[in-house]
């Protein structure tokens, strides 16, 4: 008899269908129960990030909607102003599918004017399918050695000056003025740094993630290819740092926050917590936080308002006021 008409395995199915049932349940009353008021932006709390990751989740069957592209250089927006608000230096904002850079044009006509790129933009370099590159033969090791700055994937990084009621509405769009993308005259390191009159503004995909921890490795190979007389190298945590975090430093917090759009009642059931893709090593003293479903939005979802897609202030400032509550180890 197999597996699919064993009694005992069809009753396993009813039970756990029961128990996620009951998680959802319990989750959609939470829904119902009155929450505090969060703190403004400006207030003072005990504990503020100064590099806040956003990771903006959209489904695979809404991701080539246009809707879902304005949702997201929306988020973007309203990311950015209330970072600004509340003097966070750092903001990073990541979607797998690599939506925001396929808009870039939008995302850089929404913000202040003045931002200006802290690394060179080359969209034309990413790639999200790496060929496995076979060792160099003796020959080819030193040349390949030369080659091994381009291993690293760039990052898009902006400048946003820290102006209030810079900011242009969705209406206002077309008309904005678009930011030249040129060469600034910062060096990758310098532009790191935050200089307390601006916003660091980080666009990520999945190409930051795993496929950069494998960039890295190719990157330690090369080194030892090119000089073979060497003795193998010990990898440890620091050599790693220096690649992988050259340009996308740690956050020190990260809020997730899934794009829902009610065209079912499943709408309506919280998702389960997930990184999709997120860059593993920077977050590994990074605090989390996931509201898989906030009552603003149930309700949001509930009648089928356009707007429950959007992160709105309630959920960024009660956000903010769950990081000041952390109590962090840091290991110990």
């Amino acid at each position: 008899m197999g597996a699919s008409t064993n009694p005992g395995v069809a009753i396993y199915r009813v039970l756990l269908s029961m128990v996620h049932l009951g998680h959802a349940i319990v989750l959609i009353l939470k829904c119902l129960v009155p929450r505090p008021i969060p703190k403004k932006l400006t207030a003072e709390r005990r504990l503020s990030p100064k590099h806040v990751a956003l990771l903006l989740h959209v489904e695979p069957n809404k991701a080539g909607s246009e809707k879902v592209a304005s949702d997201l250089v929306e988020c973007v927006r309203r990311a950015v102003e209330w970072c600004n608000e509340a003097g966070i230096e750092t903001l990073s904002v990541y979607d797998e599918r690599g939506l925001l850079k396929v808009h870039l044009d939008d995302v850089i006509s929404v913000l202040p004017a003045g931002t200006q790129p802290a690394l060179p933009v080359q969209t034309s370099s990413y790639s999200s399918v790496f060929p496995i590159t076979p060792p160099p033969s003796d020959g080819e090791a030193t040349s390949s050695s030369s080659s091994t700055t381009s291993v690293h994937s760039p990052l898009l990084s902006f400048r946003v000056p820290t102006v209030t009621n810079t900011f242009v509405t969705g209406s206002d769009r077309e008309n904005a003025n678009t930011v030249r993308q040129t060469r600034p005259s910062h060096s990758s390191s310098q532009a790191s740094g935050h200089t307390g009159s601006e916003l660091q503004l980080n666009v990520l995909c999945r190409d930051q993630s795993k496929p950069a921890i494998a960039r890295a490795a190719q990157q330690l190979s090369y080194r030892h290819l090119s000089n073979k007389s060497a003795p193998v190298p010990q990898v440890d945590i620091d050599q790693l740092d220096q690649i992988l975090e050259a340009d996308f430093s740690s956050p020190d917090f990260l809020i997730i926050h899934p794009l829902l759009y009610p065209s079912s009642p499943r709408a309506l059931i919280p998702k389960p917590f997930e990184l999709y893709g997120f860059p593993p090593w920077q977050i590994r003293l990074s605090e989390m936080y996931y509201d898989p479903l906030p009552p603003e939005r149930f309700f949001s979802v509930l009648l089928s308002r356009p707007a429950a897609a959007i992160i709105t202030e309630t959920d960024f400032r009660r956000a903010l006021d769950s990081f000041a509550q952390a109590d962090f180890k840091v290991g110990k």
